[in-house]
């Protein structure tokens, strides 16, 4: 917001005024943002890094230091949407909330009371989210066992050896090898 051009010709040319309209115009950009940033963090899906850092201390939640923004989010909406009684679909709902769609596998193993949820490695980062949140939300009863699903050797049979060979383990394992043309 321009200040000086809120005034009329005659007082905008005076040296003194044009100064202090440009200190003004600063503090008020300064408070534009100041209140911007005050309504976003009333919301996790608009929070600065400011707001997240205070959610995070209020709940004793911590974070890494590589994590993103968006993981911290992730990690903050895991925290509010620990709702009991834990159902199937409710689980099933959070962990597309978390992983995506195709992001997760889970296999019940009714006959020794097991959950085994397989986190795909495009969601890799929430693994530790999945994770915590499969720990407070999953009863004693049931043993968890959560594990990022790897690529396969049948994933990988269908690559040929010339292709292969250029690639190394970690990416044979972790990467996408459906575009092999990546690597």
């Amino acid at each position: 917001m321009q200040m000086l051009n809120h005034l009329q010709d005659v007082v905008q040319s005076i040296k003194e005024i044009q100064i202090i309209a440009k200190v003004d115009d600063e503090e008020n950009t300064l408070i534009t943002l100041s209140t911007n940033n005050l309504y976003n963090n009333q919301f996790l899906a608009t929070c600065t890094v400011e707001g997240i850092k205070r959610y995070e201390d209020m709940f004793g939640i911590s974070y890494l230091a590589i994590d993103t923004l968006e993981e911290r989010i992730f990690r903050l909406i895991a925290y509010y949407n620990k709702q009991l009684p834990y159902t199937k679909p409710m689980l099933e709902q959070n962990l597309e909330a978390f992983c995506g769609k195709d992001g997760y596998k889970i296999v019940y193993d009714y006959e020794i009371d097991k959950l085994t949820v397989k986190i795909a490695l495009s969601a890799q980062s929430m693994f530790n989210t999945v994770r915590d949140y499969l720990e407070t939300t999953v009863p004693l009863n049931i043993i968890i066992d959560c594990m990022l699903l790897y690529n396969t050797w049948n994933m990988a049979k269908m690559l040929t050896w010339d292709t292969v060979s250029t690639m190394t383990w970690k990416q044979l394992r972790e990467g996408d090898i459906a575009n092999v043309n990546d690597y």
